[in-house]
């Protein structure tokens, strides 16, 4: 392997500048570097001095620096909401050690298709802040599917909404410490005994993720106790990479399985 050339730039400023040049590689918590195909790169950018650590409670946001790790965002939110879908989604993700390093900021822009935190931060109609080659704030949707947006940009904090949303989060794995096959994230939020709103993503699929809109229209205005889950679990289409799993056919059916269970659980907790 070649020698590799770090930069260690002081502020978001200077590292603004090295993301815009070509061949060189952020380096945030270090967990994704082994899909950076370091044997073609040349040049890191280790953004470990950049005061992208912080977080801040608004009125109805939070805003928090790219460099949190998936153990500062569980503990931000577990002192808002400890039923949050973030701290559901992320309390059981890789493993303690991993916990304390994975950030926030690299979960995004690698995005790997074994995501615990992606659905969540959808499902939340997170805004992302950018510097860079493009610089602003963009919904994370339209990051995702924006290759321009991806390149030679740094993530530096991302917002996300504050509401009070029931919370379910659901990982299927083989193993506790396992990656993902998939991850499904349901938020909803009831007038008494209706529904008035719901989101229901799901990652890890072809595509890699997936919003059921038909299913979030059926919950729309019904009262839970007319919830039909078997109707639900036929209106649940989703594909999966034959690569990734045993059976795609089979892990189909689990998934609308799993997402009916949710929405069950949802519709019965006051």
């Amino acid at each position: 392997m070649k020698n590799l050339n770090w930069h260690f730039p002081a502020d978001v400023e200077e590292a603004a500048q090295l993301v815009k040049k070509d061949g060189l590689v952020p380096h945030a918590g270090g967990t994704g570097i082994l899909l950076a195909n370091l044997h073609k790169r040349k040049d890191l950018i280790d953004l470990s001095a950049l005061p992208l650590h912080f977080s801040e409670v608004k009125e109805n946001s939070v805003e928090i620096g790219s460099m949190a790790t998936y153990a500062d965002i569980i503990d931000i939110f577990s002192k808002i909401n400890p039923e949050h879908i973030l701290v559901k989604s992320l309390q059981d993700s890789a493993n303690t050690p991993l916990r304390n390093r994975i950030t926030l900021g690299g979960s995004i822009a690698h995005y790997p298709p074994w995501t615990d935190l992606i659905g969540a931060l959808l499902a939340l109609d997170t805004q992302i802040n950018l510097e860079g080659a493009h610089s602003g704030t963009f919904a994370l949707q339209k990051y995702l599917a924006t290759k321009s947006l991806q390149r030679k940009t740094l993530i530096t904090s991302v917002e996300i909404p504050l509401s009070d949303w029931k919370a379910y989060a659901y990982r299927q794995v083989r193993t506790k410490n396992d990656m993902p096959i998939f991850h499904i994230t349901i938020i909803m939020k009831q007038n008494k005994n209706k529904i008035i709103d719901s989101r229901i993503i799901i990652t890890g699929n072809i595509g890699r993720y997936k919003r059921f809109e038909k299913v979030e229209n059926y919950l729309e205005g019904r009262d839970a106790k007319d919830i039909d889950l078997d109707k639900i679990r036929s209106m649940i289409d989703v594909q999966f990479a034959g690569k990734n799993i045993d059976d795609p056919k089979y892990t189909s059916h689990l998934a609308a399985v799993e997402i009916s269970r949710g929405i069950d659980q949802l519709r019965g907790e006051k």
